[in-house]
């Protein structure tokens, strides 16, 4: 009846099996022990009680875990119970919320339904009060567009004969303007043709005074120039005075040069440029510039300049 149990039991508990084998390697150490010490075998009866022992202990221990298990089962049963008990109080609770909520909803939409109704009402009694208000309006607005009818045929007439009469003053005031606007242009033409003749004296006075400047500008620009190349030349020709020429130096030979010097001629710079010439040759040029200094002075102090350029050909 309990061997399923004790089998059960034993899968679980596997350690019982091996306290059991350790139980019965002992007994046959001891019985070898005995068998080596005294030839006289141990009887029979004194293994029996040891077995049953054994089997006496496993048949209490699956009860008690039996006990165990159909005690752990209840309190699970028990603990379903209570779950479902509380599931069904939460249910409970959640349909009289839902109950609660569409009597609450039903109350409110019967109130709107009150309410429209309400509204309905009073826009009709308003709508019959418009309706009133707009006919009685309506009588009192023909009345008054056929007085304003009568009103305006009356200024209508009055405006008529005031147009016939300011037309007649417009056609003389206009008669009027049109003589005296011809007048005024036989005057204002009478005026231009003096205006454009004498606009066109001053012209002529205007343009030969500018051939006159232009004449006298290009007169004393060429005399400048004049100056102005002589001037240039004077300085060319005191650096040629100035000038040694080096050994060695062959005919053609030439430079650019550009003088840098003070209101008093007194030379402050030399650059050359463009030399077809040895550097003995540039050399040379550059020491007759710096002895050539004060340079000339300018025949006329418009064609004073503070750099000079000219070329130097020595031949």
């Amino acid at each position: 009846m309990h061997t399923p149990g004790l089998i059960n039991e034993l899968r679980r508990h596997p350690w019982i099996v091996l306290l059991v084998l350790a139980a019965h390697a002992l007994l046959a150490v001891l019985l070898g022990v005995n068998l080596h010490s005294q030839p006289v075998t141990p009887p029979a009866s004194r293994q029996a009680p040891v077995i049953q022992a054994v089997a006496v202990d496993a048949r209490a221990f699956d009860a008690r875990e039996e006990k165990k298990r159909q005690a752990a089962l209840e309190k699970k049963r028990r603990a379903e119970r209570e779950k479902q008990k509380r599931l069904a109080q939460e249910r409970a609770r959640k349909e009289k919320l839902r109950r609660e909520k569409l009597r609450k909803e039903k109350l409110r939409k019967e109130k709107l339904r009150q309410e429209k109704l309400r509204r309905e009402k009073i826009k009709k009694e308003k709508a019959r009060q418009e309706k009133l208000r707009r006919e009685k309006a309506e009588k009192a607005r023909k009345a008054r567009l056929a007085a304003e009818q009568a009103r305006k045929e009356a200024e209508r007439k009055k405006a008529l004969a005031a147009k016939k009469k300011a037309e007649a003053e417009k056609r003389r005031r206009e008669a009027e303007r049109k003589k005296r606007e011809a007048a005024r242009r036989a005057e204002e033409e009478r005026k231009r043709r003096a205006e454009e003749k004498a606009e066109f004296e001053r012209a002529l006075a205007e343009e030969e005074r500018q051939r006159e400047q232009e004449r006298l500008a290009a007169e004393r620009a060429a005399r400048l120039q004049s100056l102005r190349s002589q001037y240039v030349k004077l300085i060319a020709d005191q650096v040629e005075a100035n000038w040694l020429r080096p050994p060695g130096s062959q005919k053609g030979q030439q430079c650019v040069v550009l003088v840098s010097q003070t209101r008093q001629g007194e030379v402050v710079d030399v650059k050359l440029r463009d030399c077809t010439a040895d550097p003995a040759f540039s050399r040379s040029v550059e020491r007759a510039v710096w002895n050539a200094s004060p340079l000339p002075s300018a025949p006329n102090p418009d064609v004073f300049d503070r750099q000079i350029i000219f070329t130097f050909r020595p031949d």
